[in-house]
């Protein structure tokens, strides 16, 4: 027989609140939370776990941000990676600092950000390239395979015809326009 020690656990939920110059914790239901306190003994060890509950970016959201970096290099030359990386830096950059010499971005990861960053972290990309995201509706329907491959043949034309702004500027040749 396993004789293991079994500790007592319970949850409780609360939002942080700024307090002078702290984040604070501002516990829902304080009285059961004291009341469980009031059974511990001075001495007791203890665990505190905080959650944040802000949802991270879903599977369908990262794969949606997948398929709107392919749609933008249709019509930027450049790979769906090498657009990633740029996006990252552009607008997820903490700092600069200098590693051996070499100044170096720090960068933060997409994977931080919860679902409400990630969709504004898609609409600064939209914004700086000019070129819209994909209505993603058409794509959520029930489609037979070749319903699907004319969709998508339909948005790869839609998006080739798109000019990024960031490549307008750097070539004033092109003309501004969004849809040809």
């Amino acid at each position: 027989m396993n004789s293991s020690p079994t500790n007592k656990s319970q949850s409780f939920t609360g939002v942080i609140k700024k307090i002078g110059n702290n984040n604070e914790i501002v516990f829902n239901y304080l009285s059961q939370r004291q009341m469980f306190l009031n059974n511990m003994r001075p001495e007791d060890a203890i665990t505190e776990i905080l959650t944040d509950k802000k949802p991270l970016r879903s599977e369908l959201l990262n794969s949606y941000y997948w398929l709107y970096l392919s749609l933008i290099s249709l019509s930027s030359g450049h790979t769906d990676k090498e657009l990633h990386i740029w996006a990252k830096g552009k607008f997820l950059t903490k700092g600069i600092t200098e590693i051996f010499g070499d100044k170096t971005r720090i960068v933060d990861s997409t994977t931080k950000l919860n679902r409400a960053e990630f969709c504004e972290y898609i609409c600064r990309i939209e914004d700086a390239t000019n070129i819209e995201s994909p209505f993603t509706e058409p794509f959520l329907k029930p489609l037979t395979h070749n319903e699907y491959a004319k969709l998508k043949a339909e948005q790869k034309a839609y998006y080739l015809r798109m000019k990024p702004r960031i490549f307008m500027e750097s070539n004033p040749q092109v003309i501004h326009t969004q849809h040809l």
